[in-house]
């Protein structure tokens, strides 16, 4: 189950401390990647996936896919597709808040489990943002991970 509008995703410390420094950087609810190579953003490097929406296809290619993403998700997806192939049946319900962010300029919010991945005891938490690299409209999200107790 995804949780959008998630409070647990607003009030996680990672993701507040990647907001607070992103602040000052963002222009009509958009980051730059050019901002992201500054030394302030480096330490969330690891917690960052970069996406763009594939031309006339329902599915997004991972640009930049961080090291604690890997690790929580069991393998890195950078250069691959990010689609129900890889999602199974939840795949519109965990890419909503990236066609949210992509479509309508808003920072959008989730929390949910990696059930799909058979690892329904890591909760993740996430804010997604619109994000300009090079002229080309596409999205951050920034992802926390936890134990879960259920």
């Amino acid at each position: 189950m995804i949780i959008e509008d998630s409070s647990d995703a607003k009030n996680n410390a990672v993701i507040n401390a990647f907001l607070e420094i992103s602040a000052d950087r963002l222009k009509n609810g958009a980051i730059d990647f050019s901002d992201l190579q500054e030394h302030r953003f480096m330490k969330y490097w690891k917690n960052m996936c970069i996406m763009e929406m594939e031309p006339g296809q329902k599915s997004w290619k991972v640009v930049f896919w961080g090291q604690e993403l890997v690790d929580n998700y069991g393998k890195d997806m950078t250069g691959k597709s990010f689609d129900e192939n890889e999602l199974g049946q939840q795949a519109e319900e965990l890419l909503r808040d990236y066609v949210e962010a992509f479509l309508h300029d808003r920072i959008a919010f989730a929390s949910g489990v990696l059930d799909w991945r058979e690892k329904g005891h890591r909760a993740w938490h996430r804010v997604v943002m619109p994000l300009i690299k090079n002229g080309k409209k596409c999205c951050l999200s920034v992802a926390a991970f936890e134990a879960s107790n259920g």
